[in-house]
């Protein structure tokens, strides 16, 4: 299908499907619908051919949205501050709606948190926390290496991951590829391809990704990160990484 923007009253119908939802009053189904009406929305220029599959991974949702985008002719991911864009961001969420909703909803607990996670806030237009446009911005950051990305997007498809949160907010991070390979060699289980477990804990256990971006914030003050290779940021750790370390990426 051709992916449209929600224009004003679909942007305020599909809040209203979202309180009412989580009410116990609307169904899933009912979100695709509201996508489905040509009343709510308008097919987006240059067209995008896409299908939103009935199941699927986080980094497969990015893959595909990422890979739409540029089989439509973008050069560019559409992050501009627009209303046209912030439409089309939140009909694919209402598109992927049963993927990406909240575990939460599916076990009974009505709390849908956040609605940024589904309707893109225009506040500084705040992708990473959206749960189509954060993993999408990501892949396409890294479509020329996928595998890059895997700390990101190898996480629930409900969530927005830690990782995210704080490493993708800001470009200064997530542009700097070495430094992200360091955070993936520091923090991704290969043997269960997910981040390590802990990783994202306490601000006061030893090496955990507070700890990384603590460090990294002061490194940054006498080194020029974004010319050193992974290993050489690495090295430049003190030993409370060094536990981290022992199962880096060969």
């Amino acid at each position: 299908m051709w992916a449209r923007s929600f224009n004003e009253q679909g942007m305020q119908v599909f809040q209203t499907f979202l309180d009412r939802y989580q009410e116990g009053v609307m169904r899933v189904e009912d979100a695709e619908d509201i996508a489905r009406s040509t009343r709510y929305s308008e097919i987006v220029e240059p067209r995008i051919d896409i299908d939103i599959p009935r199941t699927c991974l986080k980094r497969e949702l990015a893959a595909l949205v990422s890979t739409s985008f540029v089989s439509a002719g973008y050069d560019e991911l559409p992050t501009r501050a627009t209303a046209e864009n912030r439409g089309l961001w939140t009909w694919l969420a209402a598109a992927s709606f049963h993927l990406i909703r909240s575990r939460a909803i599916r076990r009974g607990n009505p709390a849908l948190r956040d609605y940024s996670y589904y309707i893109l806030s225009d506040s500084g237009l705040r992708y990473y926390r959206h749960r189509v446009a954060g993993p999408t911005r990501i892949h396409w950051l890294f479509r020329d290496a996928p595998r890059e990305a895997r700390l990101f997007l190898n996480s629930e498809i409900d969530q927005v991951s830690e990782f995210e949160e704080r490493l993708a907010v800001t470009m200064r991070y997530i542009s700097n590829r070495e430094l992200m390979k360091a955070a993936d060699a520091l923090y991704f289980d290969t043997k269960i391809f997910r981040p390590k477990r802990g990783a994202v804990s306490d601000a006061n256990r030893r090496g955990v990704l507070r700890r990384f971006m603590t460090v990294i914030d002061q490194l940054d003050r006498t080194y020029d990160l974004h010319s050193m290779k992974s290993d050489q940021i690495i090295n430049l750790l003190p030993p409370e990484f060094d536990g981290w370390k022992s199962n880096t990426i060969p």
